[in-house]
């Protein structure tokens, strides 16, 4: 039997693939959604570590806050590698245009003119020493030597100064250009040159300003590296001779085996950046989610095309029967027609996806020190191919088996007329039919496992996209009892109205597709549009009002008193507060080195890296405790900690169990005594670990404080406090880097943006795929739509009136599933916001309704277009053909 359905599928081929192209353009447009993610994340990963030394700027990198190597680990490191040093920290630069102009003098220069006049920006300021960089090359302009641009610099008034190389952003920021003079803390530095590429910049992480380099000898001139400053010191290390993965991880063993207690955070060249590398890992993730979805329309539309394909092909069925084939036989031989047309569309989606990353990279060349790698990547285009496979086959089987289980008689009846026939006879073929269904539904939720790796987040995913599924199913069943129990009534708008409200109900009417096509990508939609608007409405919103204006870093003691006094004689002063602040890392939970241990998700950021420290003896204003009790404010024994709730939670701990935290160098571990609510959105001081005061008080620290002022417009319309308060910061006390939030909060919608541009690229894929799969609906019932317009103008109806019927059909029904849809996308969206994000849910009617009405208007257009070439038929063919 197999050999006879092969050859009459092929057979049946011969004839072409017209029937085939909404399914091939919905299942094509699934898998390169996948593939193409997959691809494209795989390609960035491996372009990332093929780039590691000189991402790295080493074979391996050792990052320390606050000090620096000890002799001994400095001498063990120079016997073994060659050494490279550098550091990085935040500052404000400065520059007075009027130094430039010789208007110094000029006193009469109202506050908006000396504004001007006086600019200054946040930088990322980086510290180089001679031997950098190890790997990659530092590209400036002009094209000279890096490290003689930054050296001494001889000016006209003979005056020497060390230079400063910058980043393109800064020039465009303060309004310079090479050849002038910026001020970094107490020292002047003439620009000497532009970054244009600096070749280790990925390995920081994120940054908030533009980077400005100084040599050594430049850093010590600022006067900024005081006791305690919030400085991260870097080692690069470059092996003597070559070294495999293995070995790195070896070396790695054997420094922290030589310097248990040093507190250092290593990385090897193999992940050079490990925040981009998790970016790009959490972004496929999501991106992938969100093609999967696009997949599940498509799958619609598969099963849309195939029952399609399969009515047009009555007669040949019917003749095939009558002649003796089986039933099995008539499922076997157009399943393997649709496996066949499957593996085309797959193929097709696999080009396409397996191509993302040459489009991808040539956008991105300009933005990444890399490049991507071209090669192809088996294990998502594998992926791609499993969706792909057991989606057309899964949503194939249903018209597959209605084929296989009409009788010839009905077979050879109008079409218009149909009998109701039973998926499930309860014989051994239902069964086998059904374990079908769930081997597909099985192999679904296997692959989406191995591609996503999150277990809860993907069971959240199935879990939404199989309950949206269901409920647009039963929703449309609802709206077509509904339109029948209207279409009774007497009294309706019009006779249009009633023709429209029996199509809806009709058998094989398009409602169940369009409910399905378009409400399943109207959900997608919702959620995507009202996470978005939430987030943004966070920052735009409450967040601005709650938030202090200032955050201040690296306030020695001895300005405590100097900076508190000038921000309360400013105009406007509201609130000051202010903490101690040193770093340090988690090394030991109750005993366990911390990289043995297993947190949830939500925790496991604590355990990366250093994380900020403080220390109080009484209770600050506004703690809330949760659990235990505050120690006595002259507390002087052991070291206790007062740690987030949240964060213990996710780490497994509770009162009485142990932390060990290394800072400066020296390990010390304390009890957690009491468990306390941390308010992240108050955008205020705050920590995750906050301990009693000895041992931290007694280490070299500066404190970090935040001042809140009112906005109080002067005439000009500048915020006159605000500017006022930041420029005395900046002069009074150099070394301190000054945060306005508002500029920050800037900084993250566009990263937002950024984010968001790529999501909206994939969520239009679902969108454009819910129109094939509506298109391919409308193009279904084409022929029945032909026999009623036929009919109706034999009647006398005209034109516009048959128009007019469905575009109250087609209408009433995308509104009917974009309103239900965007019930279940607000409540997708909620959830997320309230439970993943944690802010305050605000609701968006306007995005909902432009959501609804577009799915309307979109659900409306294709019905009538496909609806306009019915009303071009002539009557007399399809009367003398029935």
């Amino acid at each position: 039997m197999l050999r006879l359905a092969i050859r009459l599928a092929f057979r049946e081929l011969k004839g072409g693939i017209k029937g085939f192209r909404i399914f091939l353009a919905c299942l094509a447009l699934g898998v390169m959604a996948i593939a193409g993610v997959g691809s494209l994340s795989e390609a960035l990963v491996s372009g990332l570590n093929a780039k590691g030394q000189s991402i790295l700027g080493g074979d391996l990198s050792i990052t320390m806050m606050h000090r620096t190597l000890s002799a001994a680990e400095e001498d063990w490191l120079r016997a073994r590698y060659d050494v490279s040093s550098s550091n990085e920290m935040r500052s404000m630069v400065r520059y007075d245009a009027r130094d430039s102009s010789n208007d110094i003098s000029n006193e009469s220069a109202n506050e908006s003119d000396e504004t001007e006049q006086m600019r200054h920006a946040l930088v990322e300021l980086k510290t180089i020493d001679t031997l950098y960089p190890l790997y990659g090359t530092l590209d400036i302009e002009p094209a000279i030597d890096p490290h003689n641009a930054l050296g001494v610099q001889k000016s006209e008034s003979d005056e020497e100064n060390y230079g400063a190389l910058v980043e393109p952003a800064l020039l465009e920021t303060l309004g310079i250009e090479v050849g002038d003079t910026i001020k970094i803390g107490s020292g002047f530095f003439p620009v000497m040159g532009i970054i244009l590429l600096e070749p280790d910049r990925l390995s920081g992480g994120f940054a908030i300003g533009p980077r400005v380099l100084l040599n050594e000898a430049g850093a010590r001139h600022s006067g900024l590296y005081q006791p305690g400053s919030f400085v991260e010191n870097n080692y690069r290390l470059r092996a003597k001779t070559q070294l495999s993965e293995s070995d790195l991880k070896l070396a790695k063993a054997e420094m922290n085996k030589a310097f248990p207690d040093a507190g250092w955070q290593i990385k090897e060249r193999t992940d050079a950046s490990p925040s981009l590398r998790r970016s790009i890992e959490r972004m496929a993730i999501f991106l992938t989610l969100v093609g999967l979805t696009a997949l599940v329309v498509g799958g619609i539309g598969v099963g849309n095309a195939v029952r399609a394909y399969l009515d047009h092909r009555r007669n040949t069925i019917a003749i095939i029967k009558s002649l003796g084939a089986t039933g099995g036989l008539v499922f076997l031989f157009y399943m393997l027609q649709i496996i066949l047309m499957a593996l085309l569309g797959i193929l097709l989606g696999l080009a396409l996806g397996a191509l993302t990353p040459l489009l991808v990279n040539s956008l991105l060349a300009s933005l990444l020190p890399f490049t991507l790698d071209m090669r192809l990547f088996p294990a998502p285009l594998a992926a791609a191919t499993g969706f792909g496979l057991l989606t057309a086959i899964g949503f194939a089987l249903n018209p597959l088996a209605r084929a296989r289980a009409i009788p010839v008689a009905s077979l050879f009846r109008d079409g218009i007329v149909q009998e109701k026939t039973s998926r499930f006879d309860f014989t051994s073929w239902s069964f086998w039919l059904m374990g079908l269904h769930v081997l597909c539904l099985l192999g679904l939720v296997l692959i989406s496992f191995l591609v996503v790796r999150y277990i809860e987040i993907t069971l959240w995913f199935l879990v939404g996209v199989i309950g949206s599924y269901l409920i647009l199913k039963f929703a449309a069943g609802i709206i077509s009892t509904l339109a029948r129990l209207a279409g009774r009534r007497r009294k309706l708008p019009s006779p249009e109205f009633r023709i429209a409200l029996k199509n809806i109900h009709r058998p094989d009417a398009p409602t169940q597709a369009v409910m399905l096509s378009i409400g399943l990508a109207v959900t997608l939609l919702s959620v995507i549009s009202l996470v978005d608007g939430n987030l943004k409405s966070e920052i735009d919103g409450d967040i601005p009002d709650m938030a202090p204006s200032f955050f201040l870093l690296d306030v020695q003691t001895q300005q405590l008193d100097g900076v508190k006094g000038l921000a309360q004689a400013s105009t406007g002063f509201r609130a000051l507060n202010t903490s101690p602040m040193l770093r340090g890392r988690l090394t030991h939970v109750n005993g366990v080195p911390s990289r043995d241990v297993s947190p949830a998700p939500e925790a496991e950021w604590v355990l990366r890296g250093d994380r900020g420290l403080t220390y109080a003896a009484a209770k600050p204003e506004g703690i809330v405790l949760t659990e235990g009790e505050w120690w006595p404010a002259d507390y002087a024994g052991p070291p206790l900690l007062s740690l987030d709730y949240e964060i213990a939670a996710g780490l497994g701990l509770k009162r009485g169990d142990t932390v060990t935290v290394n800072v400066l160098g020296r390990p010390f571990t304390a009890e957690i005594t009491n468990l306390r609510k941390v308010d992240w959105e108050s955008m205020g001081i705050n920590f995750v670990f906050l301990f009693s005061p000895q041992p931290l008080a007694s280490a070299p620290h500066a404190h970090l404080m935040t001042i809140s002022m009112d906005e109080m417009e002067n005439e000009t319309g500048a915020l006159s406090g605000e500017v006022a308060l930041r420029r005395a910061l900046i002069n009074d006390f150099p070394n301190i880097t000054v945060i306005r939030i508002k500029e920050s909060l800037e900084t993250i919608k566009d990263i937002l943006d950024d984010f968001g541009l790529a999501v909206r690229a994939m969520s239009a894929l679902s969108i454009i795929t819910g129109i094939l799969v509506l298109s391919g609906a409308i193009a279904g019932g084409h022929r029945k739509r032909v026999y009623d317009a036929v009919m109706m103008k034999v009647l006398g109806a005209e034109r516009r009136r048959i128009l007019y019927v469905y575009l109250i059909e087609y209408g009433l029904t995308g509104f009917g599933a974009a309103l239900i849809a965007a019930f279940i996308g607000t409540f997708a969206a909620w959830a997320v916001v309230k439970f993943v994000l944690g802010i305050t849910w605000v609701m968006l009617p306007g995005t909902l309704a432009l959501t609804v009405l577009g799915a309307t208007g979109i659900s409306m257009f294709l019905g009538l277009l496909g609806t306009w070439r019915s009303l071009g038929v002539k009557a007399a063919p399809v009367l003398r053909s029935d």
